[in-house]
């Protein structure tokens, strides 16, 4: 299994049509996304986990210039991110790279760091 951060935005269509729908005094979310993303789970390839979702307040995923929103999936079949991806066509656009843990723990994140220095190779100056 592997682990992949999918950071998406909104596309620009569904975010006009949803700040058309605000000035006129509706701010309710739109029932089709809504449904989409109550939903994800049931429809996830088997084999495909979702192990997180993440909104940045004032984040792109809103359409602002802050950082983008952020879903943290476990899978090993690259094609349940292509599934994600066409599941939100319309609505979001992920962009999908693979992630790797660095550790809950000082220990584990000191183990990561030493792993990590320890690859680059002796370069000498």
């Amino acid at each position: 299994m592997a682990t992949y951060l999918g950071f998406y935005r909104a596309v620009p269509t569904f975010l006009e049509e949803t700040w058309a729908r605000a000035r006129t005094g509706d701010r309710a979310p739109d029932a089709a996304f809504r449904r989409l993303v109550t939903g994800l789970l049931e429809q996830l390839p088997r084999g495909c986990t979702l192990l997180g979702s993440y909104a940045a307040i004032g984040g792109a995923g809103q359409g602002t210039t802050g950082p983008p929103s952020v879903l943290i999936i476990e899978t090993s079949d690259t094609a349940a991110l292509s599934f994600i991806s066409q599941y939100y066509s319309g609505y979001l656009q992920i962009e999908w790279v693979p992630a790797q843990a660095v550790g809950m723990t000082g220990a584990e994140r000191a183990a990561y760091l030493e792993a990590a220095l320890a690859a680059i190779p002796d370069v000498e100056l």
